[in-house]
């Protein structure tokens, strides 16, 4: 099976990223596989387990939550055609070369969570303030929030030249 995400931006941008079998963590720690240096994204946000014949990805208790098809998971088995979304990171995941075509402002429209407030499951998000509130920064509602991980990432860097947070 060969797998790929491949994150796309409101602003059109495509960048697919092949991986392969193993475990690959999403978040902003420095430790991370992908690291995606939003403060949407917690330090070890999601889990992604690619097998032979399946991809499981796993919320790791983050705060904002880890969505595939809008809708906020705890785990969850991938297909090739689903979005998911970390923070201000859309990801469409390609299996063996499907989907073919993507729209990547589409998509990425279609990928971002609608109720970003709502917990898998019985129990309520717990609240927290923010340490943007202390520094006065304002969150942002700009159709392009995806801006921030317009960056190249490699999933198989372990350089540790990441830029710091």
């Amino acid at each position: 099976m060969q797998v790929e995400l491949v994150s796309v931006t409101a602003s059109g941008r495509v960048q697919p990223h092949e991986i392969g079998p193993g475990r690959y963590v999403i978040g902003r720690g420095k430790d991370c596989t992908l690291r995606v240096p939003s403060a949407e994204v917690s330090r070890h946000h999601c889990e992604l387990s690619v097998g032979q014949s399946q991809i499981i990805i796993r919320d790791l208790d983050s705060s904002n939550g880890t969505w595939v098809n809008t809708e906020r998971i705890g785990e969850a088995e991938l297909a090739a055609g689903d979005l998911i979304a970390v923070g201000p990171l859309v990801l469409v995941v390609r299996i063996d070369g499907e989907p073919e075509n993507i729209d990547p402002v589409l998509l990425y429209e279609q990928g971002r969570p609608r109720h970003s407030s709502s917990k898998p499951g019985p129990s309520e998000p717990m609240t927290r303030p923010s340490l943007l509130d202390d520094e006065g920064i304002a969150p942002t509602d700009d159709a392009d929030a995806s801006s921030v991980v317009e960056f190249e990432f490699d999933l198989n860097d372990d350089s540790g030249d990441q830029p710091p947070l």
